[in-house]
């Protein structure tokens, strides 16, 4: 990533009635399974999704949409099984490579090694770095 070999993906925004400017209302969930867990979701406008070499999946773990906490963020290879790159949304910005896509994770499974953090605290770690993006 650092020298330029690949690209990121942050996976957070998803289609009503899920998480778009209100990262509470996340609907993706990660559920424990063994050695890891299975994420199901679906997220839109993801920007850079198309050609990315890993996402950072912002998924609940915990609680109900509509309520703070809960969120981990989890480190996937673009090409994992269960990892779907949808259509590219068409927007005025032509600009980013990549696009900005729907991504669809359908019983993905990550291992524990791929939580970003601790469990349950993604809220906490997607802010200090959506806040001065956000600000700029």
């Amino acid at each position: 990533l650092a020298r330029g070999e690949v690209r990121s993906a942050f996976a957070m925004t998803e289609p009503a009635p899920g998480a778009g400017s209100d990262p509470s209302a996340l609907t993706t969930r990660a559920v424990r399974a063994d050695g890891g867990w299975r994420i199901s979701g679906h997220k839109w406008f993801i920007t850079g999704a198309d050609g990315a070499g890993f996402f950072i999946i912002f998924a609940r773990t915990s609680g109900e949409p509509g309520r703070r906490g809960g969120a981990t963020m989890f480190l996937c290879p673009a090409e994992a099984p269960g990892l779907r790159v949808g259509r590219h949304i068409g927007t005025s910005d032509k600009a980013m490579i990549g696009g900005h896509c729907e991504v669809f994770f359908e019983d993905l499974f990550v291992p524990d090694s791929a939580v970003l953090g601790e469990v349950d605290r993604g809220f906490e770690y997607a802010q200090v770095r959506l806040g001065p993006a956000r600000m700029t």
